[in-house]
């Protein structure tokens, strides 16, 4: 599969985020930053490190999809940034229960809307987690948007 690929191809659908997941520690980061090196218009963002570098945020406890919808979707991107690689979502998502995962779902699935919601190609480097994993999530061509390829079977990097 070419990433790079998958990536042009979000300019066709109006539900434009998708999911890579993967075991911790194979390599997510480096991948997103590669992709974000070799790419022009991608913009990658620690989730971890924005959340911690952030006083106006709520607690972890109470940091639900509302509170990350909100801080997604008013990201201060540079404005030729047209895909948002965020990683290092997992500090939040293993706090979150079994439904706040699948609303989480949901919003990718259908409320996560472009251009109406966003401009923006979200893509999200999660560690495998059983529920965000087996989200059934497709394209506008019926092709699903949670990944769960080996990294290195992405041919475009």
């Amino acid at each position: 599969m070419n990433f790079f690929a998958l990536l042009d191809q979000q300019s066709y659908a109006d539900r434009r985020a998708f999911i890579v997941h993967y075991p911790a520690t194979r390599g997510k980061t480096r991948f997103a930053q590669r992709i974000c090196q070799l790419r022009p218009g991608v913009f990658y963002i620690d989730l971890l490190d924005l959340y911690n570098a952030s006083k106006d945020l709520p607690h972890i406890r109470n940091f639900n999809l509302k509170a990350l919808q909100k801080l997604l979707l008013e990201l201060p991107c540079p404005p030729s940034a047209h895909t948002v690689l965020v990683d290092h979502g997992d500090f939040l998502f293993n706090t979150w229960s079994a439904d706040l995962k699948n609303s989480f779902n949901d919003w990718l699935k259908t409320s996560l809307r472009s251009p109406s919601k966003t401009d923006k190609t979200f893509v999200f480097f999660i560690q495998t987690d059983g529920v965000l994993s087996a989200t059934q999530t497709v394209t506008f061509d019926q092709k699903t948007r949670t990944l769960a390829y080996a990294l290195n079977e992405f041919d475009a990097i």
